[in-house]
């Protein structure tokens, strides 16, 4: 970000942060007044960057795209597409190259519990997706995949 009357230069923000918290971030700037009839997820990040506001804007972040969902809780992540799960420690493993997910059954079900109740709070997808693509998880698009490679589904 970048807006010289209200934020220092130079600085990172370590934090996790989501694409809607620019949402409520530009409303916020704008000194709009974010709708009350619905839940917004986002926060202002303007805050949390000056240091105005102690602690992390969220201690749980959640994704999906069509089949593969994913949750953040704290530093532990959740990936799941059909029928492959995958469970990452990234206080330790910041580039989620070891799988927890048979060697800690409770932290697996931990963020299973807390994707599913953030799936009921969910509205219905209002179309399909119509396409789905196997993503290389081991190497990026531009290196040949190889046997052995493990693969998510992604949904448009």
């Amino acid at each position: 970000m970048k807006w010289p009357a209200k934020l220092v230069g130079g600085q990172t923000y370590d934090a996790p942060v989501h694409g809607f918290d620019f949402f409520s971030t530009a409303a916020a700037a704008a000194g709009a007044t974010p709708p009350t009839d619905r839940k917004i997820d986002g926060v202002d990040l303007v805050a949390h960057v000056n240091g105005d506001v102690s602690g992390v804007p969220h201690q749980e972040l959640f994704w999906r795209s069509g089949v593969a969902q994913s949750a953040r809780v704290g530093d532990w992540k959740l990936n799941i597409s059909p029928g492959k799960v995958w469970l990452y420690d990234l206080a330790a493993d910041p580039e989620e190259r070891t799988n927890l997910a048979k060697t800690r059954p409770d932290k697996l079900a931990e963020l299973q519990t807390a994707l599913e109740r953030h799936n009921a709070e969910q509205a219905k997808p209002l179309w399909p997706s119509v396409l789905t693509a196997n993503i290389n998880l081991d190497r990026d698009e531009s290196v040949p995949a190889e046997p052995g490679d493990e693969f998510s589904e992604w949904s448009n």
